[in-house]
């Protein structure tokens, strides 16, 4: 056939093999995981970033929560809505109770001999005297009288307050209300924090809605109570420690567990201590409360209504009846209200519907345990974060085997999943949505490096060689661009010629149409045999065939391949005959010609 002149696409320059090294190749795909690993260092840090973390958070929060009983020396004891309506009904007294009933109640946990009772209530309006009114507003006559009167139930409720142990909230506050001069007197004495050092972290207030003054002086400690949501509103931390101006004040668990224990807090090191208990913190003094279930059936629960009917029973001196000895001896009580209109509710892992109280009772049992969560140091996450880019990205532009870079991210994800599962589980939390973001980044990162780089050379080596190389040879000159190199090199070679005995007088016989059918199914048996071997075709001659081994790719048995290659030559000439007879016969003029033509027998 005539040849065409080549074309214009034909004849342009081929793609430029990348020639990298390996180590180069292997720095480049780290550095891609790098910047990677960078970006999702940068995301971590933004309100997207934060909130994929914290729902990773809750996850391991919600599966651990209950790997450990509720410690059964905790109580809980809320005024609820059928509390209101049976005070109502036995002692026909409205709500607001007065302070003489709570005093009641509290007279019943002193005779009880409970180690401490935490007040989850503000007192900020009522028990108020002149003396610590909290309003810049001129006091009538007769308002002076009613404070005198309010101030003297105070100190009533504040002395029970002192014999039952009682540790009372406080507000932080950065526009406080309740911030006096009376009320700071006795409130700065109350503190209990001389043995803690400020963690560098610790949240500050400028101020604090402080209790009135003769609750706060018949109080053995006060605690604040306010609680930090993250950012999606949900509290998932508790503060041990937080500042009220250049002061340091003790949460409402921490200064109850000084109180029941007997011991004050104080820090070592990333940890507070109280007594025999110690619990770890983080640089701003909180750590991940370990819930121990839903609220309503995690702790002990008494209704204030039974107690004041054990008040009631038991007037002045006379015992407690025998089931409110049981119920309270050496309990640490968590007191406060939850009212229709007025529920004390946060939001937490758990739900949107959790007690304000139980949450301080969660907090008093995570420290008495040490079983709050701190995070692993900064430095772990940054560490695993960038060996997840940097490594997956190497590995991704390295690895000759193309399916082993997936495989290999899923597998580092399931590993870091389980990882942070354990170590959850120990105490500790890690990051885990970024350097999960990091790891599958990486790899379709180095992905699409090859893709710009190697793939665009490779797509063009197998349209330009896949018909004269084998594929074995041809992902090796993928994996090694170098083999490709132009230009001359002294090599030991093998070379294979093979052409049909007597061809070109048998050609005679055949129309043009016979003869390239013939050829074509000829040469591609022959381009079989060789590919077989990861020999290269160096070129077609008519009927004739040259085949290369031991370059591009060398091979130690290259005369061993050429060899078994015309064997397997030998052995498929049988399966042409029928076309190569057909071919002739079809042909032939005549039953005398067709008698006289031979067939070829040999190549």
């Amino acid at each position: 056939r005539a040849s065409r002149p080549m074309s214009t696409s034909a004849r342009k320059r081929p793609p430029r093999p990348l020639s990298l090294t390996p180590t180069t190749r292997t720095a480049v795909g780290a550095g891609v995981g790098l910047v990677v690993a960078l970006l999702a260092l940068l995301l971590r840090g933004t309100a997207l970033g934060e909130t994929l973390e914290l729902r990773l958070v809750d996850v391991r929060t919600r599966a651990f929560a209950n790997d450990r009983a509720a410690d059964p020396s905790i109580v809980v004891c809320t005024i609820e809505d059928p509390d209101v309506v049976a005070v109502k009904r036995d002692l026909q007294q409205d709500w607001p109770w007065p302070l003489d009933v709570n005093a009641g109640l509290f007279r019943v946990f002193a005779k009880a001999n409970v180690k401490a009772v935490l007040v989850d209530v503000l007192h900020l309006d009522r028990g108020q005297g002149a003396d610590d009114y909290a309003s810049s507003r001129a006091l009538t006559e007769i308002e002076q009288q009613m404070l005198e009167m309010e101030a003297d139930a105070a100190a009533a409720y504040g002395a029970a307050l002192g014999t039952a142990r009682g540790v009372v909230a406080l507000e932080l506050s950065p526009t406080p209300r309740y911030e006096v001069p009376a009320r700071v007197a006795v409130a700065v004495g109350k503190l209990g924090a001389d043995g803690i050092v400020a963690p560098a972290g610790m949240p500050r207030e400028r101020g604090a809605n402080l209790p009135a003054r003769r609750v706060a002086d018949g109080a053995r400690l006060l605690g604040f109570v306010n609680t930090l949501p993250d950012l999606d509103g949900v509290v998932r931390r508790a503060h041990l420690v937080r500042g009220w101006g250049d002061r340091t004040v003790l949460s409402l668990p921490l200064a109850g567990l000084s109180v029941a224990l007997g011991a004050p807090a104080r820090t070592d090191g990333d940890r507070v201590v109280v007594g025999t208990a110690a619990q770890r913190i983080d640089a701003d003094g909180s750590f991940l409360v370990d819930f121990r279930g839903p609220s309503r059936d995690t702790y002990a629960r008494l209704p204030a209504s039974k107690v004041l009917e054990w008040a009631i029973a038991a007037p002045g001196d006379t015992p407690l009846p025998a089931e409110a000895t049981a119920a309270l001896a050496g309990k640490i009580v968590v007191w406060g209200v939850n009212l229709a209109g007025a529920k004390d509710l946060v939001a937490t892992p758990l739900g949107g519907d959790f007690e304000g109280p139980v949450l301080q009772a969660t907090v008093v049992d995570d420290v008495l345990h040490g079983d709050g969560r701190v995070r692993v140091p900064r430095a772990v996450d940054l560490a695993l974060l960038a060996i997840l880019g940097a490594g997956l990205g190497a590995l991704t532009v390295r690895a000759k085997r193309r399916w082993l870079p997936p495989v290999v991210a899923f597998a580092a994800l399931g590993a870091l999943f389980a990882a942070g599962w354990w170590t959850f589980g120990r105490g500790l939390v890690m990051d885990l949505g970024a350097p999960a973001t990091a790891a599958l980044v990486a790899w379709a990162g180095g992905t699409l490096f090859l893709l710009f780089t190697e793939g665009r050379y490779n797509k063009w080596l197998e349209g330009a060689f896949g018909l004269y190389l084998a594929p074995s040879v041809i992902e090796a000159l993928k994996g090694d661009p170098s083999l490709l190199a132009l230009g001359g090199a002294r090599r030991e070679i093998t070379v294979l010629f093979s052409d049909v005995a007597g061809f070109s007088s048998f050609s005679r016989q055949l129309g043009p149409e016979n003869l390239v059918k013939l050829l074509n199914e000829y040469l591609t048996s022959h381009g079989e045999a060789i590919h077989a071997e990861g020999g290269t075709i160096s070129k077609f001659i008519g009927d004739a065939v040259m085949a290369v081994y031991g370059d591009p790719v060398p091979q130690p048995d290259q005369a061993v391949r050429a060899c078994r290659t015309a064997l397997d030559v030998q052995r498929r000439l049988p399966e042409l005959r029928p076309l190569w007879e057909a071919c002739l016969l079809y042909t032939s003029p005549s039953p005398r010609d067709r008698t006289r033509s031979r067939m070829p027998s040999s190549a």
